[in-house]
């Protein structure tokens, strides 16, 4: 079992040093017959990458698999025999597989995939009503006896541009007024 600690944190004698696990993978992987080459291209071939980390192991820069878990170290005990671990098996039935190790047993594996965004798939609901309900009307005062609002003049620019600016009131009275971009 490989148990990964601090820089500073000696690890037991009953447990063994990720670095000798690594090593060892590598020792016994040359012993049945693996040797470095480099890589090559050959038809209906995958590669699989295995990156051993201080802190655990990746397959196809994949999640982290810890050294602790049974199942990962039946994979790696596996990989030590140089035989193809089960799970690769039944992914990779057809094709020739090539299994290339990696050393990064001096660097702790660090994530740099972002989460990935989800956007919002949910239902929306409506809050209230389309158009806010009048409870009563309450006599204006700005109002003439022609029962228009009497608007303040603004003073209009005619050499500058000219806009208008509409508000819809919630009686659903409308007001426009001109200005001129410029004012604030």
């Amino acid at each position: 079992m490989c148990k990964s600690g601090t820089d500073d944190q000696i690890l037991s004698g009953t447990e063994q040093n990720c670095d000798y696990l690594v090593d060892n993978l590598f020792e016994e992987a040359q012993k049945v017959g693996a040797i470095c080459m480099p890589p090559t291209t050959v038809k209906n071939q995958v590669d699989v990458i295995i990156k051993l980390w201080k802190n655990g192991f990746t397959v196809n820069d994949g999640e982290l698999r810890t050294y602790t878990d049974v199942a990962n170290q039946q994979f790696l005990d596996s990989v030590k025999k140089g035989e193809l671990p089960f799970e690769l098996r039944k992914v990779f039935d057809k094709e020739e597989v090539d299994v290339k190790v990696e050393d990064k047993k001096d660097k702790v594996y660090l994530s740099s995939k972002k989460p990935m965004f989800h956007p919002f798939s949910g239902h929306g609901y409506r809050l209230g009503s389309a158009t806010p309900r009048i409870l009563s009307k309450v006599r204006d005062d700005h109002q003439g006896p022609d029962n228009k609002r009497h608007l303040p003049l603004v003073p209009l620019n005619d050499l500058e541009p000219i806009t208008n600016v509409q508000i819809w009131l919630a009686d659903g009275e409308r007001i426009i007024q001109k200005f001129n971009v410029s004012h604030r």
